[in-house]
């Protein structure tokens, strides 16, 4: 990826990103038809395919009026890594500038966006299905908190930043302290400075408006037809796939190997979701720097028209 044509051709990529339910999609959209832009995906759960509802997809309206990228890409039954995403989305920056484009990356996944602007090498880290057997069968014997005290143990810095409660991406850390001798957080630290000249808006309505949009947007979900579409995708890949692991999807298969009552149901994806929210902000003040936090929606259109404004004229 040729970073310095990127630099000539677009000096400051925006990039939004915020919790769940915060309006980033629209945001973006709306930002794309006015400078020529088209929007790069960050987020973990969008890239798969068939996981439409769940995954809280751009509209058929909103993907009709501006390209998407990393948008339905990767086949639902498989595993797929940050360091995959950082490439897909490096080539498809690369893609958009060479079209005299403006790229607008938008999405809630942190690691995603953490990978793609700074850099980080994820993609050379080994794999070893053997070691995530042996780290899963620690999980089912000993139990999650014993998993994430391990890490601890071995991987302190990045241990915290992991929720106990995020089994997968605690086996992945333990699986790259396992199969390359160095920890996880010595891999983000080779990397200091934004590989992309950016401008970054976060996203941070108060947290009682988020988790209301959350709790609607759960229950519209359902309304939409989300058990349909977990029931389908359980016919042709397992409950343990990495795509089932998403807030809505995990819990939806409980419920139909009757672990859950449908109000049950509801009530924890509304539950897990406004967690997973809580998360995103967390990560996301403590890992970016120089962010343009802004409350509400035409907060973030005011503060978009001035950065168009300032581009226009540094371009004449």
């Amino acid at each position: 990826m040729n970073t310095e044509n990127v630099q000539k051709n677009n000096p400051l990529i925006p990039v939004i990103f915020g919790p769940t339910a915060a309006g980033k999609t629209a945001l973006a959209v709306r930002l794309a038809q006015i400078v020529g832009g088209e929007i790069i995906s960050a987020d973990s759960i969008q890239v798969y395919k068939e996981l439409d509802i769940g995954a809280a997809k751009p509209s058929a309206e909103e993907l009709a009026a501006v390209r998407h990228h990393l948008v339905s890409v990767v086949e639902c039954d498989k595993e797929f890594s940050v360091g995959e995403y950082r490439v897909l989305a490096d080539s498809a920056i690369a893609d958009v500038v060479s079209r005299g484009n403006v790229p607008i990356i938008c999405g809630g996944t942190g690691l995603y966006m953490q990978a793609l602007l700074y850099g980080y090498e994820f993609a050379q880290t080994p794999r070893s299905e053997k070691t995530r057997l042996k780290y899963k069968e620690l999980l089912e014997r000993e139990g999650k908190e014993s998993l994430h005290s391990l890490l601890v143990r071995l991987d302190g810095a990045t241990a915290a930043k992991i929720h106990p409660n995020d089994t997968k991406r605690v086996i992945r850390a333990l699986e790259i302290i396992y199969c390359s001798g160095q920890k996880k957080s010595d891999n983000i630290q080779t990397v200091k400075r934004l590989k992309y000249p950016v401008f970054i808006i976060g996203l941070d309505p108060p947290r009682d408006e988020v988790y209301e949009r959350i709790n609607l947007r759960v229950i519209k979900m359902f309304e939409r037809g989300l058990l349909a579409e977990v029931k389908s995708l359980l016919t042709h890949i397992p409950p343990t796939a990495q795509s089932m692991q998403a807030i809505g999807y995990k819990e939806t298969a409980a419920y139909f190997n009757g672990l859950l009552g449908y109000d049950e149901l509801v009530a924890l994806v509304q539950k897990n979701s406004r967690n997973y929210a809580k998360r995103q902000m967390t990560f996301f003040r403590g890992q970016f720097e120089d962010i343009h936090w802004v409350g509400s929606m035409d907060e973030a259109e005011r503060l978009l028209s001035c950065h168009c404004e300032r581009q226009r004229s540094n371009q004449e």
